[in-house]
């Protein structure tokens, strides 16, 4: 039974506890001993029986240090983005649209840092069940706040632009971008509801999405001019390097859980 179970202790114990108590309540209704444990046996089921029944069941969360840093990385920003607009006196609608896209742009980014670390934790630790599961829970929770926070950021913007240049959508790059990232979000989402629990999906779309902001918050200053309130404009050799770092992480994903712990071994 361990050994079709996986070893696992508190699978086993749960488990030997139900077996005990089967006995038990057996053993009052005036049972032998033989004949209890018998038929508790046979209640419980085959080992094999038992082993597919309990591979249905996704394993809860387990405690995660990324998934607990990174969320308060995100509320970190967001509120240094707010006290730097506080600073600089706005228009509210203008410093909102501001405050809930820079917010959504960074909630993908911290999706983008759960799957490097995830890429880089399974290539040398190797990868588990449990891990997986709290990736998808946190990649779940991070990319529903942030698609609304940018779809929010979106009609803003548009209703500024609506307000002060009389059209609400103007095919400009910047919003382009955001239309980018609100797809991305979405495929995020329906990635997270047809896939598997194993990660890999999710470490991909993460690592993706960090490419797609990029290009959708600093890639569009190098064409268009730059707000008042925007970014300094990036130069293309950082673009080029930023490409380069995602796609070597992608790569990583090819090597086999744990690899790279064998092979310095």
């Amino acid at each position: 039974m361990a050994e079709a179970l996986g070893n696992k202790p508190g699978v086993m114990e749960e488990w030997g506890n139900r077996l005990r108590e089967d006995v038990q309540r057996l053993g009052r209704s005036d049972q032998p001993p033989g004949v209890a444990w018998e038929k508790a046996l046979a209640r419980l089921g085959a080992p094999g029986q038992l082993a597919a029944e309990f591979a249905k069941v996704s394993p809860a969360p387990a405690f995660w240090l990324p998934a607990r840093i990174i969320p308060i990385a995100v509320f970190a920003v967001a509120a240094s983005v707010a006290c730097l607009l506080a600073a600089r006196p706005a228009e509210l609608l203008l410093a909102t649209h501001v405050l809930a896209i820079t917010v959504g742009y960074v909630t993908a980014f911290a999706i983008g840092a759960l799957a490097a670390w995830s890429i880089l934790s399974r290539a040398i630790s190797g990868w588990d069940a449990r891990r997986a599961n709290a990736l998808r829970s946190s990649v779940w929770k991070l990319a529903l706040a942030g698609l609304i926070l940018t779809v929010v950021g979106l009609l803003l913007g548009g209703l500024w632009a609506q307000e002060k240049l009389g059209r609400f959508w103007g095919w400009d790059l910047r919003q382009v971008g955001v239309v980018s990232v609100v797809a991305w979000y979405c495929l995020t989402l329906l990635c997270l509801r047809l896939s598997r629990v194993g990660g890999l999906a999710e470490m991909v779309m993460g690592v993706v999405g960090n490419g797609v902001v990029y290009m959708s918050w600093f890639g569009v200053n190098l064409f268009v001019p730059l707000h008042s309130y925007g970014f300094p404009r990036p130069q293309m050799a950082s673009l080029v390097v930023f490409v380069a770092v995602q796609l070597a992480i992608l790569g990583i994903t090819m090597v086999p859980p744990g690899r790279l712990a064998r092979s310095r071994a």
